[in-house]
């Protein structure tokens, strides 16, 4: 059975991200989104597109565990951009969704949390000690 992937985006409406994937060669089949962000007009279908409104860290956490529990098998989350959430909240609330998050994972899934832009160096810091691992990509054109 192949994982499916739970993209929870702060900052991108679903449309672009699934554009963005296809272009990139990417099936968006198994993919269910979480996003912060609609265009004028978008509906979501409840099945893979969900929205849930920015300053909502419970409502973003419920809706997490909702498609974790309906997801039979191996599951990963994909959350990007971490650093977005600090528009609404402080780093402490962030240091705890992340945690909380981290807690409710069974062995059989995993979460990448995305942190970009030099200005999240300080959330990042405080993220890397709740992951397993972290990895640096320095895009220098």
């Amino acid at each position: 059975m192949h994982p499916v992937y739970i993209y929870l985006s702060y900052n991108k409406v679903t449309r672009y991200i699934k554009r963005l994937l296809s272009d990139n060669n990417i099936d968006t089949s198994r993919i269910k989104f979480i996003t912060c962000v609609k265009e004028a007009g978008e509906q979501e279908d409840g099945a893979t597109d969900v929205f849930v409104h920015p300053g909502a860290l419970t409502d973003i956490s419920i809706n997490i565990s909702t498609l974790m529990e309906k997801i039979p098998g191996e599951k990963f989350i994909l959350v990007d951009t971490i650093s977005s959430f600090s528009i609404y909240h402080d780093t402490e609330n962030i240091i705890k969704f992340i945690s909380n998050t981290n807690s409710k994972m069974s062995s059989k899934s995993g979460i990448i949390w995305v942190a970009v832009t030099d200005e999240s160096a300080g959330l990042a810091s405080k993220i890397a000690p709740l992951c397993n691992k972290v990895i640096e990509i320095n895009n220098s054109n």
